[in-house]
């Protein structure tokens, strides 16, 4: 049964352009959260891929449930190379598979938490316009946060030390 080779695992690929890359994004992003969570990978797993995951509270025991997707802001981020695979591209493209701020629910309703939509599109582009991109909706991200600061879903019972962002 060799077809089922593909699915063993995952091929780490990493080249210095890209882990300065990652390195970049990881600073934009904490600029802003500086308490918050931020992890990158790069894999070759049915085409080569970057995957970002972030959210705003850092430690998953601080979490609710103990589950890092419940953060509120909870960001999942791909960015794929469809052709060279080493994302020397021009064509890369990259889009958010989960991007969302949880606020509390309006009033009246059933549901047990609302959303704000984070707005972020899909683009085509090398790696510094990736980081261009990811720079300014992080900085979008951060203004979206401060201002429903006082309604994110359970942001009562989140340690203070989240809600610093700059």
């Amino acid at each position: 049964m060799n077809h089922f080779k593909l699915f063993e695992g995952k091929q780490e690929i990493n080249t210095p352009e890209v882990d300065e890359f990652l390195l970049k994004i990881e600073v934009q992003f904490l600029k802003h959260f500086p308490n918050g969570y931020f992890q990158a990978s790069v894999a070759k797993s049915f085409g080569t891929s970057i995957s970002i995951y972030c959210g705003m509270i850092a430690e998953k025991k601080d979490c609710p449930s103990n589950i890092r997707q419940n953060d509120p802001m909870w960001h999942f981020i791909k960015i794929w190379d469809d052709s060279t695979g080493d994302f020397t591209d021009k064509v890369l493209r990259m889009e958010a598979l989960s991007s969302r701020l949880s606020i509390n629910p309006e009033p009246g309703t059933n549901f047990a938490m609302g959303h704000v939509n984070t707005k972020f599109r899909k683009s085509k582009g090398d790696l510094a316009k990736a980081l261009k991109t990811l720079t300014t909706f992080f900085g979008r991200l951060a203004k979206l946060v401060i201002e429903n600061k006082e309604n994110i879903y359970n942001g009562n019972q989140l340690d203070p030390k989240y809600m610093k962002i700059k």
